[in-house]
């Protein structure tokens, strides 16, 4: 039999364990406690930075200044800042990392990108490298099947200052042992504080020059801001063009 039961346990045992675990924060799906079902705006992010301040304290023995610079450091939005991570733990393990809005690079609308599947394969065997991985998203639907895999506990966020934890346990169907069902196990629920005047104020400003970022490569690889030249006449039609045409004008009189 298993000795952990709490939440926490499975923290430590990540820490102290040698172990790897993945958290999905959500807010839009409802679990045991009424949803207010907003997918953004919910403080998911401030509670994914309270939880690695307080890992971070607790394990580090740090204050609170000193734990907020580590949340910050330990913290992604794109593939650049997540490769980066991946550098700095290489020459230490990160004890928690947050990938805020995850689907923003792994929705379930790049599920079959290849890039994508590779980085959820990846951070499967990133032991060595991480302890705990937490994510935020709007709801687990909202991610790449790869990375949802992932998930062992899904903290849901029903209403700003409020959250209940969810294991993610997965069960096997003697009959059909080859397609295993995912099950929610309750856990708990808690409230949670606003973050500080000073963690509120960087995270708005890391977040809208990391999104801005992300538009401006958007813009150009879709190609957005060419401007056509108004001087570029088009080419005249060829005579087997305007030979198609006339065919195909008869051809829809006659119908």
């Amino acid at each position: 039999m298993s000795k952990l039961e709490t939440f926490w346990d499975y923290i430590d045992a990540c820490i102290n364990g040698d172990r790897l675990m993945f958290i999905s924060i959500t807010s839009s799906a409802e679990g045991k406690i009424p949803a207010e079902g907003f997918k953004y705006g919910q403080g998911k992010s401030s509670l994914a930075g309270g939880f690695s301040k307080g890992i971070h304290k607790q394990y580090h023995s740090l204050g609170d200044l000193q734990a907020e610079k580590l949340v910050k450091e330990n913290m992604g939005y794109t593939w650049l800042h997540h490769v980066e991570a991946v550098r700095q733990a290489k020459k230490q393990r990160k004890m928690v990392y947050v990938m805020d809005d995850l689907q923003r690079i792994a929705g379930k609308s790049v599920s079959r990108k290849r890039e994508v599947q590779e980085w959820a394969e990846f951070f499967s065997t990133a032991r060595p490298l991480f302890a705990i991985v937490i994510a935020t998203c709007p709801d687990l639907g909202a991610l790449a099947k790869c990375f949802r895999d992932l998930m062992m506990f899904e903290i849901k966020v029903p209403a700003r200052g409020i959250y209940e934890i969810q294991m993610i346990k997965t069960k096997t169907i003697f009959k059909d042992p080859l397609n295993p069902i995912k099950l929610l196990h309750y856990l708990g629920e808690s409230t949670f504080p606003k973050p500080s005047p000073e963690w509120e104020k960087w995270y708005k400003k890391w977040r809208m020059e990391g999104s801005y970022d992300v538009f401006e490569e958007m813009v150009k690889q879709h190609g957005y801001d060419k401007v056509e030249d108004p001087d570029i006449i088009p080419p005249e039609p060829t005579e087997i063009q305007n030979a198609g045409r006339m065919l195909a004008n008869a051809r829809w009189n006659r119908n």
